[in-house]
């Protein structure tokens, strides 16, 4: 077995009519295990490849990589375990190459029975899995968009943020993205640190090949090591051109984006109405908007209106008497939210402002009375 070993499969037993089951699943309660280096694992669900189908939850049978017929059971690997020969199925009827060990052995390339390698179960028809004896020693490569949807419209930049944690200082790494087949190579001072860096390139960027008619695109991109032997998680983001949208029909992914454009509370007063000024990006986007008051706590919610491209205004809620500060408002749209602090002062008199400019009129013409008043007792 490989060391820090993890179970890629279970098997019944060291027979010719062996079934298989996924570790993971509760029905699976074989107590044979063909294990593997957790390195060289990854989910079917977060960038992992197929390695091995099985037929059903338990008691099942498998294929190989190549074909189709069981995909709800799939067990998978790392991105780049074929095309980097970090593992790979023999031909029937022979055994592993120099320097690969034979992890787990099936009777075909489908409908087959899955056992341990050893004894040559499955005789001249066998086909092997088998994967390097001693794997690469990888960093923990980390990358990141800064958003998931871009417009080449208004060129905006996608910036990529990536870094490595490993055992050397620095490491050469090439940025891949499909579908255009695109390979950003970071070198010198752009080599991979533990540090994080930001590769940028623009939304119009012609390798990215977006024409003007081209609605939006979606891409997909790893951070990989030079020898493409050690990969990062594979991420995912959009481009598109917003005039082929307009501003009723945002693109796929946009409720994951910040589209808020504005937030902004007027001065408010004791008892008197709030003005709330707001816009988005685009039209008729679902939003809450919240209040709090200088406690923090939440006094008022409101999921009644629609942000737009047009400044909207809530003018629905009077804040209550009694509490004078600095309170909060916040605009929340899809996973975006942002604040503005405003200022609630206690009411006048007649519930109407007092213009900051007009402040001190007021105060001279006040000193102004209290002296007249004054002179006239003294005569």
């Amino acid at each position: 077995m490989l060391a820090t070993d993890t179970t890629l499969v279970k098997y019944s037993d060291n027979t010719a009519e062996s079934h298989s089951c996924k570790p993971q699943e509760a029905l699976c309660a074989y107590t044979r295990d063909i294990t593997v280096n957790s390195s060289i694992l990854r989910s079917c669900l977060f960038g992992g490849i197929k390695v091995l189908g099985l037929s059903d939850a338990t008691n099942a049978h498998a294929e190989t990589n190549t074909q189709t017929n069981y995909n709800n059971y799939n067990i998978c690997m790392k991105s780049d375990i074929f095309i980097s020969n970090i593992c790979n199925y023999s031909s029937p009827g022979t055994a592993c190459n120099a320097g690969y060990n034979c992890i787990f052995a099936l009777s075909d390339l489908t409908n087959a029975h899955l056992s341990t390698c050893t004894g040559n179960i499955f005789g001249a028809n066998q086909i092997n899995f088998c994967c390097k004896s001693v794997l690469p020693t990888c960093p923990t490569l980390n990358i990141s968009t800064n958003k998931t949807a871009y417009d080449a419209q208004v060129n905006e930049n996608i910036d990529f943020t990536y870094s490595c944690q490993g055992t050397d200082s620095s490491y050469e790494v090439n940025i891949l993205a499909t579908p255009e087949n695109l390979n950003f190579e970071l070198n010198g001072g752009n080599a991979c640190t533990s540090s994080q860096k930001v590769f940028s390139i623009k939304a119009s960027d012609s390798r990215l090949n977006m024409s003007p008619t081209t609605t939006s695109k979606t891409f997909t991109a790893i951070l990989s090591t030079k020898d493409n032997l050690c990969q990062s998680d594979t991420i995912s983001f959009i481009d598109y051109n917003s005039s082929l949208y307009g501003t009723s029909n945002p693109p796929t992914g946009y409720e994951l984006e910040c589209n808020i454009s504005k937030i902004k509370a007027d001065k408010a007063y004791s008892g008197a109405k709030v003005s709330i000024h707001y816009s988005c990006a685009f039209d008729n986007l679902a939003m809450k908007l919240y209040i709090f008051d200088p406690l923090g706590n939440l006094i008022h919610e409101d999921d009644t209106q629609r942000c737009g491209t047009v400044e909207g205004t809530f003018t629905n809620y009077s804040i209550p008497s009694g509490l004078n500060g600095i309170y909060l408002a916040r605009l929340e749209v899809g996973s975006c939210t942002k604040d503005n602090s405003f200022l609630v002062a206690k009411a006048n008199p007649n519930n109407t402002p007092i213009p900051d400019s007009n402040i001190t009129l007021v105060i001279i013409v006040a000193i102004s009375a209290v002296f007249i008043i004054t002179t006239k007792k003294k005569n």
